[in-house]
């Protein structure tokens, strides 16, 4: 019996591209309902002697993925996801089933989504934003350098807008609440960790 839900990794993925558009690609061709969708960062390494700034290493143009899709309905029967398998690729060509005038890279386009079968999808949050919010407070005294204070503006800004979001947000939104939450809690305990004296 397959799994009634496929967890994607798509590893670029182009800004433009929304999570309505990405729901109505899948849900026109049949794949399944999609249930939850992550974007994540491409981000360059910080190097040696590196001073650009997170933003400045962010890559414009694309971005990861991550999909939790439905595949129990009907209408997902012959759905390719319904055995998704690591080491599986299947490529998903969206200018073939989204009307090519609202493709971003235009008509005739040759763009595909190599989806693959993610292997740690992240967890659904339980927290409510001010619940992150205190976390990140209790967080603020204990920054130590100029990464971690970048990294918290970063956290602190997604979790100003999720707290009052501005209309259409969750569509283009770069972090939803499940993924701040993760965020959170890895920040908290990498400076936890570097508070704990090393062993002799």
């Amino acid at each position: 019996m397959c799994n009634s839900t496929a967890n994607i990794y798509i590893p670029t993925i182009h800004v433009s591209w929304s999570r309505s558009k990405i729901r109505e690609v899948f849900s026109r061709e049949g794949y399944g309902k999609v249930i939850r969708i992550d974007f994540v960062r491409i981000v360059d390494k910080k190097l040696e002697n590196d001073f650009r700034t997170f933003d400045e290493r962010t890559n414009p143009n694309f971005r990861q993925a991550f999909i939790r899709l439905d595949v129990s309905d009907a209408s997902s029967v012959n759905s390719p996801f319904l055995g998704l398998q690591p080491n599986m690729q299947i490529r998903v060509y969206p200018s073939q089933i989204v009307n090519r005038r609202r493709n971003p890279f235009g008509k005739g386009s040759n763009e595909y989504w190599m989806c693959l079968a993610a292997t740690t999808p992240l967890s659904d949050s339980v927290r409510g934003i001010n619940e992150i919010l205190a976390e990140l407070n209790d967080l603020f005294p204990l920054l130590e350098n100029s990464e971690d204070e970048e990294i918290f503006a970063h956290l602190n800004k997604h979790a100003r807008l999720l707290l009052n979001p501005p209309a259409n947000y969750d569509d283009y939104c770069e972090m939803n609440q499940h993924q701040l939450d993760y965020n959170v809690k890895m920040m908290g305990k990498r400076i936890v960790q570097k508070d704990i004296p090393a062993k002799e």
